[in-house]
């Protein structure tokens, strides 16, 4: 009997210890999956920030050398952008939107609920679930410094409520919002924080409130 309780005694340790180690594993692989896509999310490739740089010190304030990519549904990219604080005034705060615009189908026919269905009816589903750190990200550059700013991007099987994502051009207007701390009544300190997000909805109604009152551009192209 005493044999017998400590093979099961043993056979207990030895499960309980391979229990351990899967537990393990699967903790450290999994950390390792999230920590690639956190990577995926808020990286920018080497040469692009290369390319940004150049812009920043050939004098642009606002930079994105690369607008345009190519994307299957369910995929990402992140789309570099880069800005150089040129003011004067002492600013150093900056919040950063990405809104959606507008979209054209493959034979560059734009999208419209009624002329062209289906489309989106606003931009508030693509908004939400297609772009990443969209509700006015916040920086802060130091005068005649500059901030590179990774902008992701993922393509949603949706494209508005119960509606598929269509093959076709899809553009992003890109804001960057001077924020000025000592204007407590600035927009730009609402409770909640979608000023930028908000002027890029309408960025030609508020070109005097975004930076360089220029207004940038990102496309996606959705194949089948």
């Amino acid at each position: 009997m005493q044999k017998k309780g400590f093979e099961l005694s043993l056979n207990f340790i030895v499960v309980l210890i391979i229990s351990i180690v899967v537990l393990v594993g699967g903790i450290t692989l999994t950390q390792q999956f999230l920590k690639t896509i956190g990577k995926q999310e808020v990286t920018i490739d080497a040469q692009t920030k290369r390319q940004i740089e150049s812009l920043l010190i050939d004098g642009h304030q606002v930079a994105i050398p690369i607008d345009q990519t190519r994307l299957a549904k369910g995929d990402s990219t992140t789309f570099g952008l880069g800005v150089y604080n040129t003011l004067s005034n002492g600013i150093t705060e900056f919040r950063v939107a990405v809104s959606f615009a507008r979209a054209y189908d493959p034979l560059n026919r734009e999208m419209d609920p009624v002329e062209n269905p289906p489309a989106p009816s606003s931009p508030t589903y693509i908004n939400e679930n297609w772009v990443f750190g969209r509700t006015d990200s916040e920086f802060d550059i130091e005068t005649n410094e500059y901030k590179l700013i990774p902008l992701a991007v993922t393509v949603d099987g949706n494209m508005d409520t119960s509606l598929n994502t269509r093959a076709g051009t899809y553009e992003f207007n890109v804001c960057v919002c001077p924020c000025d701390p000592a204007d407590l009544d600035e927009p730009c300190y609402e409770s909640d924080h979608h000023y930028c997000q908000n002027l890029c909805m309408d960025p030609n109604s508020y070109r005097d409130n975004i930076y360089g009152k220029h207004v940038m551009k990102l496309y996606v192209i959705v194949s089948e």
